[in-house]
């Protein structure tokens, strides 16, 4: 037991009212540990802002301490030397982080004076841990809280962490801004809303590094959803690096008369936000929770969740609101349609009040206040001032089946890749992404060409190479078709040391690094990896032989042909149907190739030489 009253340290990254999710969860945990708690004293580490001087948290008897005048590269060293220096002084109980990052500083503090150390894991900050440092605190923590059960479950296989020391306990709300009303006329009147009319809305940063969030796929069901209801309108509401790309791809579908940009908004006009659309469709797939849904069921509104993430927890397992393969767009258009269309008419999601019950008893604060201090009081060792029973949360439905990502790396765009990878991302048995090297051409092939698969362009700014880096570890497959340029190289390097599904796709191109200084050692780099047994997709015969000479026939070879110069279009019907018969028949090998890559690599068997012509 606490019997000397020792005080809690917690660490935040931002606390001001107003931030984002894992600020605005960091103010509910102070608030539920301030009131469970009320005879330890509390003390709270800020890195990057300050509370207001009328911020109700400084009203309970919270010391809070901040670096954020500091300048930005002072920061972290000065935010770490005073923790350390309240611990030595204070002897806490112990150390909470509601953020993954400062984990590491804590078990140093752990390590030094024997202190517990606790952290909070959100989503994707704890999924795509490379630092050792985070890695080996993760494994030795005192305790850890997901806020969903696929954080949770990902920790646990990925990182070796003991289940018994990770619990759940999900994300709440404000129960009090966020209710049913009618749609707002001021908000009517500023999009050009008709009464009646459907609206779709999106809620969510729009960053490069969250393209996750489902936008584009909402983007390309819109035309056979407008077939059915051609007045729908589908505003999304939020800003960031990725705007422009959100235009592009609306205006490639010819669906600027049916998009709406709202921008940033305020946060009081939130509520009025999600009041004003019909349906709240977020589709993402490496969503950690998802408050968003929180506040728009709350508000009365059904919403479409993504079924293979976090996103599964804030709607209780599809009880609360239905959920959908993120990477199935029929599936999301026929999501879309059946809530539109009101089927089925008995569900609890076309019921606005007795939704918006369901969400604040599952979710409300008084629950989840309980459950925090419930799941704190084993580190703090001392029982929350009011005792209450032990609580479960709801049981999860299976998951449907996974869909297998393919990423293909590509040095340049061409009207037959492009015609190639749209064909085989209309395919519902994988999700491809695309990244393209170069974007030469592309604003020739904007109005002839649009891209409907997800892809990447421009790798001359670092920070596009970071999320692409991501997105290669990330895969479940990887293919190489690119000329061996360094970048490639890199990701290939990085690819097959994370011994993870790669594949290299090759040509007489392939094969001749670029420049003379330089390709000795690059055809140097490519030749040890190779070595590895990765599988091999050809294009010639010449390279076949080629590459069966040099690599020997105990490896995978596969005859595809990458499009480069397939049939122009052509007013001959004849040469039209030839031109889509090989179309069909090029995204069948495609799959085919990737799934059996995909299937050797799970298995771990010997892999055999299997050459078809082409």
């Amino acid at each position: 037991m606490n019997s000397r009253n020792e005080p809690i340290h917690i660490w935040v990254p931002e606390i001001r009212e107003g931030s984002g999710g894992i600020q605005a969860f960091s103010r509910i945990y102070l608030q539920a540990i301030r009131e469970a708690y009320p005879h330890l004293p509390l003390r709270v580490f800020v890195k990057n802002d300050e509370l207001k001087a009328d911020d109700p948290l400084r009203l309970m008897g919270i010391s809070i301490h901040s670096v954020s005048r500091l300048p930005s590269f002072l920061r972290t060293p000065a935010f770490a030397a005073y923790g350390i220096f309240f611990a030595i002084r204070d002897r806490p109980c112990c150390s909470v982080t509601t953020h993954l990052n400062f984990l590491p500083v804590l078990y140093l503090v752990r390590l030094m004076l024997g202190i517990p150390c606790s952290s909070i894991l959100h989503g994707i900050e704890a999924w795509n841990v490379k630092s050792r440092s985070r890695i080996r605190a993760l494994r030795t923590a005192n305790h850890l809280t997901a806020v969903s059960e696929f954080t949770r479950q990902h920790v646990i296989s990925h990182f070796g962490v003991d289940p018994k020391r990770i619990n759940v306990v999900p994300n709440t709300f404000d129960t009090t801004r966020f209710t049913p009303g009618d749609k707002p006329a001021y908000l009517m009147e500023r999009y050009g809303f008709k009464p009646g009319q459907p609206v779709l809305m999106t809620v969510s940063r729009l960053s490069l590094s969250e393209r996750y969030k489902g936008h584009r796929q909402v983007l390309m069901a819109l035309p056979a959803i407008r077939l059915l209801f051609p007045e729908v309108r589908y505003l999304i509401v939020g800003a960031g690096d990725d705007v422009q790309g959100i235009r592009d791809a609306v205006t490639a579908q010819s669906l600027d008369d049916c998009v709406v940009m709202a921008g940033h908004i305020p946060g009081c006009e939130l509520p009025d936000h999600y009041r004003l659309c019909d349906l709240f469709v977020m589709p993402s797939s490496k969503e950690g929770f998802g408050i968003v849904f929180l506040e728009a069921m709350a508000s009365g509104k059904p919403v479409i969740a993504g079924c293979i993430d976090g996103s599964v927890d804030a709607v209780a397992g599809g009880r609360l609101s239905p959920l959908v393969d993120p990477n199935d767009r029929l599936q999301i258009t026929e999501a879309i349609l059946k809530i539109l269309r009101h089927e089925p008419q008995d569900a609890l999601w076309f019921n606005p009040h007795a939704l918006s019950a369901a969400v604040r008893s599952e979710f409300g604060y008084s629950r989840v206040s309980r459950l925090m201090a419930e799941d704190l009081a084993g580190v703090v060792k001392c029982e929350p001032q009011q005792k209450v029973g032990k609580s479960s949360l709801v049981q999860k439905e299976p998951r449907s089946p996974h869909v297998p990502k393919i990423t293909v790396f590509c040095r340049s765009i061409s009207p037959e890749r492009i015609e190639f990878f749209n064909a085989v991302s209309d395919n519902r048995a994988l999700h491809l992404e695309v990244i393209y090297l170069s974007d030469l051409g592309r604003s020739v092939l904007k109005s002839t060409h649009p891209i409907r698969h997800h892809h990447f362009f421009q790798l001359r700014k670092f920070f596009k190479r970071h999320h692409i880096m991501r997105a290669v570890r990330l895969a479940d497959l990887v293919i190489f078709a690119d000329q061996i340029s360094g970048f490639a190289l890199q990701a290939m390097r990085d690819r097959a040391d994370s011994r993870k599904a790669w594949v290299f796709w090759a040509d007489q191109s392939n094969l001749q690094p670029c420049g003379w200084n330089v390709g000795w050692l690059r055809r140097l780099r490519l030749d040890s990896l190779l070595r590895r047994g990765v599988p091999l997709w050809i294009n010639e015969q010449e390279t076949l032989e080629l590459l069966r000479h040099k690599y020997g026939g105990s490896r995978l070879y596969r005859s595809l042909r990458l499009p480069a110069g397939m049939a122009p279009d052509s007013p001959d019907q004849s040469l039209k149907d030839q031109k889509s018969l090989a179309l069909e028949e090029s995204v069948r090998q495609f799959r085919d190739a990737a799934g059996d890559a995909l299937a050797r690599w799970q298995a771990r068997t010997p892999l055999r030489v299997s050459v078809r012509p082409s």
